[in-house]
C-alpha cells in the first residue's frame, strides 16, 4: 500500500523542511509548496489526503488557499499554522473547514495528533459516502425489482379477474337452466313426485341458489376490481326491498327452524333515491350471513328506518356472534370469521366485502356490533338521495 501524501505549504524553507521531516518520519509522502499557486499545482500532481498550511503566505494567504483546496477536495484534512495567536483568524479557518489551528513553533506530537484525527475523520466520511452510494445502488436495484414484481402481480391479478369473470359467466347459464328445470319439476309439470323425490329436488334447488349467489358475488367482485361497478339510482321504497329479501329466504329459514321477520320502523315521508338492485344485494348478503350463523329456534330480524336525511337498514340475529378480532377482518375479500352453525364453512367469503363496497358506493357506511354467543347486529346507513352523496 503506497504512503499517503500530505501537502506542506510555508514560505519559510526551514519550516517546510522541519514539518516535512516530522511527517516523513511517520511514513507520509510529503509535497512542499511556498505559496498558494505552487500549492494548487502540487495538489493536482499528488492528490494529497491532508495539508499543513501557514496562514501568512506571499500573495493569496493560507485562508484563501484553504477555501480553494476544500473546493477541490471537501474532505481534505487541513491543519492551519500561524506565528501568533489570533482568535478571529482561527474561527474563520475552522468555519471554512480546517480541522485544527496550531501556533508556531509546532510540537511534533501535537501536529501528528491533530493531523491523525483529521485523517481519521476523512476516512470515516469517505467510507460513509461509499456505503451510502452502495446503499443507494441497492435500494435502486431492489426498487426496480419490486416495481417489476408489482407490475407482474398486477398483470396476474388482471388475468385472474378476467378468468374468474369468464368462468362465472359460463357457470351462470347452466345454473339458470338447472334452476328453471327444477322449478318445473317441483311444480309437477312433468309428472307426480314422491315425498322423497321432492325433498331431494328442493335440496338441489337450495344448493343451486347458493351457488348462484356465490357466482353473482364473484362477478360483482370482478366488476369492483376493474372499476366497472356503477350506481344506477332510481326512486324506491326500502320497505319493499326488505319484504322481498325476507320472502326469498323464508323457505330456507323455515327449513332450518329459524324465525325470520321483516319490520318497518320509522317512515318519514319523501322519496328515497338509491340503486335498488345493489341495496337488495346488500340485504341478501347480510341475511344469508345471519342465517348461516343462527341456530335452530334462533331469530333473524330485518328492519328499515326511513329518516329525514338517511335510510337505516338493520339485520340482527341471535347467532354465535362475531369475535372482537374478526369484526373488521370479515369485511375483507375471501375472509371468514368463525365457522357457521354446523361447523362447515360455506361460500367464498365475499358477501360482507361486497356488501360494504356497495354501501360505500352509495356514500354510506356499515357497522357491526356483537356479543360472543348472543348474536350480531349489522347496520348500514345510506343517504336518502345517493345522487348527490355518493
Amino acid at each position: 500500500m503506497s504512503a499517503e501524501s500530505v501537502l506542506v505549504v510555508d514560505d519559510d524553507p526551514a519550516v517546510r523542511r522541519q514539518l516535512a521531516a516530522m511527517l516523513e518520519g511517520q511514513g507520509f509522502r510529503v509535497a512542499e509548496a511556498e505559496d498558494a499557486a505552487s500549492a494548487l499545482r502540487q495538489t493536482k500532481a499528488v492528490a494529497p489526503v491532508g495539508a499543513v498550511l501557514d496562514v501568512m503566505l506571499p500573495g493569496p494567504d493560507g485562508v484563501a488557499l484553504l477555501s480553494w483546496l476544500k473546493a477541490v477536495d471537501p474532505e481534505l484534512a487541513v491543519v492551519m499554522l500561524t506565528g501568533q495567536t489570533d482568535l478571529k483568524t482561527a474561527i474563520t479557518c475552522l468555519t471554512k473547514g480546517a480541522d485544527g489551528f496550531l501556533v508556531k513553533p509546532v510540537q511534533e506530537s501535537e501536529l501528528l495528533a491533530v493531523l491523525r484525527r483529521a485523517l481519521d475523520r476523512r476516512r470515516l466520511v469517505l467510507d460513509n459516502q461509499v456505503h451510502q452510494r452502495e446503499l443507494e445502488r441497492l435500494v435502486e436495484e431492489r426498487t426496480g425489482e419490486l416495481r417489476r414484481a408489482t407490475e407482474r402481480l398486477r398483470e396476474l391479478d388482471q388475468l385472474k379477474s378476467e378468468f374468474v369473470s369468464r368462468v362465472s359467466h359460463e357457470l351462470r347459464s347452466p345454473l339458470t337452466v338447472m334452476h328453471t328445470n327444477l322449478a318445473v319439476m317441483l311444480e309437477r309439470m312433468v309428472g307426480p313426485l314422491t315425498e322423497g323425490q321432492e325433498e331431494l329436488l328442493r335440496s338441489c334447488q337450495d344448493n343451486i341458489d347458493r351457488l348462484s349467489r356465490m357466482v353473482d358475488n364473484v362477478l360483482d367482485l370482478a366488476r369492483i376490481e376493474s372499476g366497472r361497478m356503477e350506481l344506477l339510482a332510481a326512486p324506491l321504497d326500502p320497505r319493499h326491498l326488505v319484504e322481498a329479501v325476507v320472502g326469498y329466504f323464508a323457505p330456507t329459514a323455515r327449513e332450518r327452524g329459524i324465525h325470520l321477520t321483516a319490520e318497518a320502523g320509522v317512515a318519514k315521508s319523501g322519496t328515497v333515491w338509491a340503486d335498488g338492485d345493489k341495496i337488495h344485494q346488500v340485504l341478501m348478503n347480510l341475511v344469508d350471513n345471519a342465517l348461516k350463523f343462527t341456530p335452530s329456534d334462533g331469530l333473524v330480524r330485518v328492519s328499515v328506518d326511513v329518516l329525514d336525511e338517511a335510510v337505516r337498514f338493520t339485520v340482527s340475529d341471535t347467532g354465535v356472534g362475531v369475535a372482537a378480532q374478526d369484526r373488521e377482518r370479515i369485511f375483507e375479500p375471501f375472509t371468514q370469521g368463525r365457522p357457521p352453525v354446523g361447523g362447515k364453512r360455506r361460500g367464498a367469503g365475499l358477501g360482507l366485502s361486497i356488501a360494504r363496497t356497495l354501501v360505500d358506493l352509495h356514500g354510506g357506511s356499515v357497522e357491526v356490533s356483537s356479543e360472543d354467543g348472543k348474536g350480531s347486529i349489522f347496520v348500514f346507513v345510506i343517504p336518502r338521495d345517493c345522487r348527490t352523496s355518493a
